[in-house]
């Protein structure tokens, strides 16, 4: 299999690509409150409360919220979409034309390009006949890595309380470090 296509398959971005298009939301629609981790739409930004890792009941929240992004990532409805995102991203990507843009590149900086390419060259061209089914493998590959995810956010859900006690445990150490250090 050609790098380009080994690439694609690969890697994380772009299962990150697909999983991006999961909700579409527009940046100005959406504003993170410092210390929760979540977005809030832009109309409930000033209704934040911010994270405070000392009240137990942040500790119940937190799971509970990891416990239901597990819960939607584990969701096969959720992966098949996600899955199916990604081949379509798979699909027109390889239609992409890329010749223009490696003419672009050679003539900018010559010498950088290693072959010469049709300016009508499309990703699916440069990655060879053996990237046919590369769509389709990232779309099965999308849904092992979001059932992962899941596995992996109610692991954390589990441990939650062990890692917020080790925060307020830090939190204290360094405290004591500073004022020690101010004697």
């Amino acid at each position: 299999m050609r790098p380009i296509a080994k690439f694609m398959l690969s890697s994380p971005l772009a299962i990150v690509v697909a999983m991006s298009f999961a909700a579409p939301v527009h940046a100005q629609d959406v504003i993170f409150i410092p210390g929760t981790g979540e977005a809030a739409p832009a109309d409930d930004a000033g209704s934040g409360v911010p994270y405070d890792n000392t009240d137990p009941r942040a500790s119940s929240s937190n799971e509970e919220q990891l416990r239901g992004v597990a819960a939607r990532l584990g969701d096969p409805d959720m992966q098949d979409g996600i899955a199916n995102m990604a081949e379509n991203l798979g699909e027109v990507m390889m239609r992409l034309p890329v010749g223009k843009f490696m003419s672009a590149i050679e003539k900018a900086r010559p010498g950088t390009v290693d072959r010469d390419y049709d300016e009508d060259t499309t990703f699916a061209d440069m990655a060879g006949p053996e990237a046919e089914d590369l769509p389709q493998q990232l779309g099965q590959q999308s849904r092992v890595a979001v059932k992962m995810m899941s596995g992996f956010a109610e692991a954390i859900a589990q441990i939650m309380p062990q890692l917020e006690e080790l925060g307020r445990d830090l939190d204290k150490s360094m405290a004591d470090v500073k004022a020690k250090s101010r004697r």
